[in-house]
């Protein structure tokens, strides 16, 4: 741990560190009254990488004539400030094909001990191209299990996560990707904005991601119309229970499945 500052202002004491000693020495020139109490805030910097108590050790001499010592020892924790980072983009799935919707995952990680970072958590995430070409994303779209909420101006996407990421724990942004097909290696990167207190910034991006197989323009498989005799017979006349009709009373898929 070390000092960075402290005892300026109205408590009338003048703080120096030394730092080959770790000593913080806080002197007062006014006097005290009797039953008088006064508190001087300091500010230190924890550099350890663990959580364990560190003991704190503060002791105070004067009184005039009289004179006096008394020491009192504090157990703290030093908690390591968050550290925000996109720990991992996911290819996208399905693999590409010119004009379906595919899924990229990105993943935000707090990798810094027990220090939670706080709401809003700001990922921004740049798509490839022109914005015409490349690929295309809805200018608005929400992840509201996942707590994410995403708007798009040109081939900026800015999207945020409103609950608080402890220590050690990942959260994931899906976001869904409409490739054109006219860029044969599409680039994607995403990066995490710093947050208050957080001192380490290197760790936030931005990431790149290179999809492993290019955007294929051929058909896409995953849209072969096929005719359904059974479903087509029940529109040939009419039907009275909405309980009956094909649209209602199959499920919907669930569009936060891998296929999307």
């Amino acid at each position: 741990m070390t000092y960075v500052s402290g005892g300026a202002g109205t408590t009338g004491f003048n703080c120096t560190y030394t730092a080959a000693t770790r000593i913080v020495n806080c002197t007062r020139t006014t006097s005290l009254a009797v039953n008088a109490s006064i508190a001087i805030p300091l500010t230190l910097s924890g550099t350890e990488v663990t959580t364990a108590a560190n003991s704190v050790k503060a002791s105070v001499s004067g009184g005039g004539s009289v004179g006096s010592i008394t020491s009192n020892i504090v157990a703290t924790n030093i908690v390591n400030p968050p550290d925000l980072t996109i720990s991992s983009i996911s290819q996208p799935s399905p693999n590409m094909y010119a004009n379906a919707m595919r899924q990229i995952t990105v993943n935000v990680a707090n990798i810094a001990g027990a220090s939670p970072a706080t709401p809003p958590i700001k990922v921004t995430f740049t798509l490839p191209g022109t914005g015409v070409s490349g690929a295309k994303t809805p200018l608005k779209f929400s992840r509201i299990a996942d707590h994410w909420v995403c708007t798009r101006s040109g081939l900026i996407i800015t999207c945020n996560y409103d609950l608080p990421l402890n220590g050690n724990q990942t959260t994931q942004l899906r976001i869904p990707i409409n490739p054109t097909g006219t860029v044969a290696n599409p680039v994607f990167t995403a990066s995490v904005t710093a947050i208050a207190n957080e001192t380490n910034i290197a760790n936030n991006g931005p990431f790149s991601l290179t999809p492993t197989i290019a955007v294929n323009t051929g058909a896409n498989p995953n849209l072969v119309a096929e005719a359904d005799p059974v479903f087509t017979k029940f529109y040939s006349y009419p039907i009275l229970s909405t309980a009956n009709i094909p649209l209602f009373a199959q499920s919907i898929l669930n569009p936060n499945s891998l296929f999307f």
